[in-house]
């Protein structure tokens, strides 16, 4: 644990290593690389560096409670590189652009994560994944729960469990999406909610509209890759924390 107490945060540059730029815009498309052709546009292709806000610490102390409560311990995988190099969030030509080094970072991190997967469903028959992330951006401060719902039709009551990251747990469940995502006594937000903190979707903040800002991370390609929107018995929920946690 001290070793990641030391290097994680996503903020470890390596002399040596490549960086990665905005990408180049054309045909209304993103091509990523040094060598990528077209045009490099303000407010296009852009890519994020700055690290996530101790979202390590979160995840241990997520893992060392479950322990406490379970004697089990999560698999847990844990990018400690700094986005300016790779970003394991997203797809894998935008995440390493072509950089040797990033790519085998980036395959190595999906690899651990796909192999621990398989061995849950081998194991368990189903798990779940979560994708844990710290910002800093968002005006309302709340803690957003990403299920893959994109935020416009959270704030019309358009929840399609067909296009959610928990469609094995809808299955599963003698609850429908909307009370899996927002009712009391049943979604994680509402758990969230009693401990006297604010998320979204919750039965307080059902959606985002519901906030100031309105803000809101729907989850990014872990939580699109990992979670059963596209098939299989593990589900994958993105959380994104403030400052404050």
């Amino acid at each position: 644990k001290q070793w990641y107490q030391r290097r994680v945060r996503g903020s470890k540059r390596v002399s040596g290593y490549g960086t990665r730029s905005r990408g180049c815009y054309r045909n209304s498309k993103c091509y990523w690389g040094r060598g990528c052709t077209g045009k490099k546009i303000k407010g296009k292709c852009g890519v994020l560096t700055q690290a996530d806000s101790d979202s390590d610490d979160l995840a241990f102390a997520i893992r060392q409670r479950i322990y406490e409560l379970t004697w089990r311990q999560p698999h847990m995988v844990v990018s400690g590189i700094s986005r300016a190099h790779m970003d394991p969030n997203r797809e894998r030509e935008e995440g390493s652009q072509g950089i040797g080094s990033a790519e085998r970072m980036w395959d190595t991190y999906h690899y651990y994560i796909d192999y621990f997967r398989k061995q849950i469903t081998s194991y368990r028959g189903s798990g779940i994944v979560f994708d844990i992330h710290g910002y800093s951006s968002h005006k309302d401060n709340w803690i957003e729960l990403g299920y893959l719902i994109y935020r416009s039709d959270l704030n019309a009551r358009k929840i399609v469990s067909s296009k959610s990251s928990i469609r094995s747990l809808d299955r599963r469940s003698p609850y429908s999406i909307t009370q899996l995502l927002q009712s009391s006594g049943i979604s994680l937000g509402s758990f969230i909610q009693a401990k006297g903190l604010t998320a979204v979707p919750s039965p307080k903040y059902p959606r985002p509209a519901d906030g100031r800002d309105g803000q809101y991370y729907r989850g990014g390609y872990i939580t699109q890759t990992y979670g059963s929107r596209n098939g299989g018995s593990v589900d994958a929920i993105q959380i994104e924390t403030p400052p404050y946690i």
